[in-house]
């Protein structure tokens, strides 16, 4: 698998420093994306309002899905190899298609968004999944239409696929986030904070271009990079051994979404039958030239629950999910991108895989002598392979093995595209929910995306 990492708009040092500075003309040469001008100059042509401006918002989405060259987008000849008209909709309802419904997919991935008709409108390449790379598909469309003589505004698309949003993704929900300089006990200074539904409003390509874009490539970045797994070592009792660096272990498991951030269950973090929170190292592994795991510890600042996974008495499961905020930079790490899966992905039995720290893995003899027999010190990560078996509005089921020590681990899918028909596939990994128990586990909601990502108190 190839790795994806967002090819900046921004001049590099803009973007390590995190300066939320308007993006211009200037910045905009910097774009290592090749056919930028022509890209421009074909907007300019089909009649674009602010041709820079879209240039800008198409090359944060192609740059985000691993794609550096647009020229095989504009050249007429080049056929359509991801979606065509059925498989595009005016997703912003506001009478054109065009590459601010890209962006719609983006922001609704960032929590940002929520979508009033059917969620499968959004999966543009019908592999049950919405994900980065739909975004990429409904761009492909907007430019090759383009490209083929289509002018702005005036791009054919497909009405709406019959259905609405899940209730759920319309809920508030209220947090908990703790100090873990606090210690165990929840503490005074706990902040409880309500994340809503109001709907962020998308930007115009000029507005976006203008006042967003930093703050816009600088979060995608956060969650666009995938290290895939490497050195397959060995395969005991349906588990194979695998290296990932954006895998973190703990009492559980977690999976690396941000520079600082870990999203894990919530009972990884709070006891619910003690009332006090779970005090654990937490700490990553890079792999030797000869692949023996290497330790790094983390140290946690904060942990965000649900309050209802506190507080309700039943109904808490779906609410079994956290995240964990370090000060270490894990940028380095690698992370998992998240996608929210249909209801398809049930009705196709879609194939999933899950990364975890299994008690049960017996991988004890090649611990150090000096290392405690001891679950809490499993040192070797796993993949299970299985497809789902169940799924409702919260929650999905697979067949995936698990066992203690598996909680909070990603329940992943593939999902894969090609950016023509002489280009490579890209491929890469998609976590659609967070393991709980017996391979099933929360799925990714809404209201998650909102609070891994569009989250002011982490």
């Amino acid at each position: 698998m190839k790795k994806l990492r967002l090819i900046s708009l921004l001049a590099a040092a803009a973007v390590t420093q995190g300066l939320c500075t308007a993006v211009n003309a200037e910045n905009l040469n910097t774009a290592q994306i090749r056919g930028k001008d022509a890209l421009t100059a074909l907007l300019s042509s089909a009649g674009a309002a602010d041709p820079d401006a879209e240039t800008a918002q198409i090359c944060a989405i192609l740059s985000q899905a691993g794609i550096d060259d647009v020229s095989s987008l504009i050249n007429p000849g080049t056929p359509l190899t991801s979606v065509g008209q059925s498989d595009c909709k005016d997703l912003n309802d506001d009478g054109v298609f065009d590459a601010v419904d890209s962006m719609y997919i983006l922001h609704f991935l960032q929590g940002k968004k929520n979508y009033q008709h059917a969620y499968s409108d959004m999966d543009a390449n019908h592999d049950d999944i919405i994900d980065q790379t739909d975004a990429y598909c409904y761009t492909e469309y907007y430019v090759k239409m383009l490209a083929l003589g289509y002018s702005s505004g005036n791009i054919p698309y497909s009405a709406h696929n019959t259905g609405s949003a899940p209730t759920v993704a319309s809920e508030s929900r209220t947090y908990i986030k703790h100090a873990a300089a606090d210690g165990v006990n929840p503490s005074s200074n706990d902040v409880f904070y309500t994340l809503g539904t109001s709907n962020y409003a998308i930007p115009t390509p000029s507005d976006w271009f203008a006042t967003y874009a930093t703050e816009f490539l600088e979060s995608i970045n956060e969650t666009s990079s995938n290290d895939s797994e490497s050195d397959i070592q060995t395969r005991t009792n349906d588990y194979t051994v695998i290296q990932d660096s954006r895998v973190i272990r703990s009492n559980g498991t977690g999976a690396i979404i941000g520079e600082h951030i870990i999203l894990t269950n919530a009972h990884c973090v709070y006891n619910r039958d003690t009332g006090n929170y779970v005090y654990t190292d937490y700490c990553a592994f890079t792999y030797s030239s000869d692949n023996k795991p290497i330790r790094h510890d983390l140290s946690v600042v904060s942990y965000h629950i649900p309050e209802l996974y506190v507080s309700s008495t039943t109904g808490y499961i779906q609410y079994d999910y956290a995240l964990v905020v370090v000060s270490d930079d894990l940028s380095d790490y690698g992370s998992f991108t998240l996608g929210a899966p249909l209801d398809t992905a049930y009705s196709h039995q879609k194939e999933v895989y899950i990364e975890s720290f299994p008690q049960e893995y017996p991988c004890y003899t090649v611990e150090p002598d000096d290392y405690p027999v001891n679950w809490r010190y499993r040192k070797y990560l796993v993949k299970s392979e299985g497809y789902i078996t169940g799924a409702d509005e919260e929650f999905i089921w697979s067949n995936a093995r698990t066992a203690n020590g598996s909680s909070g681990a990603p329940i992943l899918c593939s999902t894969s595209y090609q950016s023509g028909s002489h280009q490579p596939i890209y491929s890469y990994d998609v976590q659609i929910a967070i393991m709980r128990g017996s391979g099933f586990g929360p799925r990714i909601i809404r209201p998650i995306l909102r609070f891994c990502f569009d989250n002011p108190f982490l």
